[in-house]
């Protein structure tokens, strides 16, 4: 893995549940929910009718609010440089 997605994830999965009025989720409590399908994230939560809400906010949102792995930027870096002999 080399980004982290979850703060994204979270505060994209709070917005769609706040657009059909249902309370907000601490980020850690939707953390498991991160990587099975949307519909069945929803479904759980909320309803598969909010992943419409969550798709458009991750579209405008989602890269400002994910991050690069600590250490990673380096390593490819490295992966990349010629190496000496």
């Amino acid at each position: 893995m080399l980004v982290d997605s979850r703060r994204a994830f979270a505060n994209c999965v709070n917005h769609a549940l706040a657009s059909v009025g249902v309370a907000a989720r601490p980020e850690a409590e939707l953390h498991p929910y991160l990587g099975p399908p949307l519909h069945a994230t929803f479904a759980r939560l909320a309803g598969e009718a909010v992943a419409e809400a969550y798709r458009s906010r991750y579209l405008t949102h989602g890269v400002a609010e994910t991050s690069v792995i600590e250490g990673w930027t380096t390593r490819l870096r490295r992966l990349r440089s010629p190496r000496l002999s």
